[in-house]
């Protein structure tokens, strides 16, 4: 049977505000820490800053790392287990008064969720600087960002349902593991004994973006992940990933969460 938590028993809180519809708290978790099944008395959503880890609902498990975002919905059983660097979050712990009068909005919250990159983190990133202003406008410019969260998880895939196809399977397992290779529709339908115009489709309509797109967010949450961990140069982190140089990097970084790289890893780095 799973505890209720009230609180956040797992980590170090580095900061915390309270305000009437919502709280928001950023904390700071040590290399393997350990939380068994457990589950809130409240709805929140959390976006990590830095650092790996494992969440599991069930027999449902989801690997998180800088950029990744969770929604976790109020009375929802779940376990963590940080990974070997630990890792650093921001969260919005959403109050019951934050419901009232938007139905529509509690219904994109009331399911186990991840996404990583996208839009999404963009609008959680967005949160997280407007609380960091700390100033009598934060509050109102948080809720106003956080008014944003349930249209964009609307017309976002997530990472926790349903099942793909198998091409499209196949074409998610060769995307993750291409690295800097270069990958062609025509040679991935070939191998996956489908046809590309089909092949491209599906992908499409399964996951939310084109390939192309989402071999790009791969290499954006890389480089998230190597901003927030590590100090290696721009030009490094891109040659690393996938990118072509450092400037191309630091164009589809800001693109896709409307960030710098070096503002990122302000934003991200120890607190």
């Amino acid at each position: 049977m799973a505890t209720t938590v009230r609180g956040t028993t797992l980590g170090q809180g580095l900061r915390k505000s309270d305000y009437r519809d919502f709280s928001i708290t950023e904390t700071c978790y040590a290399p393997g820490a350990r939380l068994e099944a457990h589950e809130h008395d409240f709805t929140y959503v959390s976006l990590v800053l830095r650092g790996v880890f494992e969440e599991s609902v069930g027999r449902h498990a989801e690997v998180a790392r800088s950029a990744s975002v969770v929604v976790m919905p109020r009375g929802v059983p779940h376990a963590e287990c940080m990974g070997p660097l630990g890792a650093r979050s921001v969260t919005l712990n959403l109050k019951a008064r934050f419901f009232c009068g938007a139905e529509h909005g509690q219904r994109e919250l009331e399911r186990w969720r991840w996404f990583h990159c996208g839009q999404v983190a963009r609008i959680m990133l967005r949160v997280y600087r407007e609380w960091l202003l700390a100033d009598a406008a934060a509050e109102l410019g948080v809720c106003e960002r956080l008014m944003e969260l349930p249209e964009i998880i609307r017309g976002q895939r997530d990472c926790t349902t349903g099942s793909p196809r198998r091409c499209v399977a196949g074409a998610l397992e060769r995307l993750h593991g291409a690295r800097n290779e270069v990958v062609r529709l025509s040679d991935m339908a070939e191998d996956l004994g489908t046809d590309p115009a089909y092949l491209a489709r599906a992908f499409r309509r399964q996951v939310g973006c084109t390939m192309s797109q989402y071999r790009r967010r791969l290499w954006v949450r890389e480089a998230a992940h190597l901003l927030a961990s590590t100090s290696l140069p721009l030009s490094q982190i891109a040659m690393t990933v996938g990118f072509a140089d450092q400037s191309h990097l630091c164009r589809v970084f800001k693109a896709e969460l409307g960030r710098t790289p070096q503002d990122y890893r302000l934003l991200a780095g120890a607190g």
